[in-house]
């Protein structure tokens, strides 16, 4: 009888803490889509300097979409090579790394 007790009380004990196990929600990722703040612009209106350093630097590329912030930072879509890249440029033609 002594050992009929202790076996249901192991057996209750282990359902207990089978029902009291942590809980584990997935992990959930959050994608933040950060807008860049630029505004589309025809390619003509880009200065000077700027239309210099992409004949200069890039004598192949072919500019598709221009783009300008509201901190002169110019954001161009140019075809090099068959390639889609996407370049960054201050007033004054100096390439910017993003």
């Amino acid at each position: 009888m002594k050992k009929l007790f202790l076996a249901s009380l192991l057996v209750v004990g282990g359902l207990t803490a089978y029902a009291n196990s942590a809980v584990q929600y997935p992990k959930v990722a959050i994608e933040s889509n950060i807008q860049d703040e630029f505004k589309e612009i025809a390619a003509d209106a880009l200065p000077e300097a700027v239309q210099a350093a992409l004949k200069k630097d890039h004598p192949n590329a072919v500019l598709g979409k221009a783009y300008v912030n509201d901190k002169k930072v110019y954001k161009l879509e140019v075809t090099i090579d068959q390639s889609e890249k996407v370049l960054y440029s201050d007033e004054n033609g100096n390439w910017i790394e993003k």
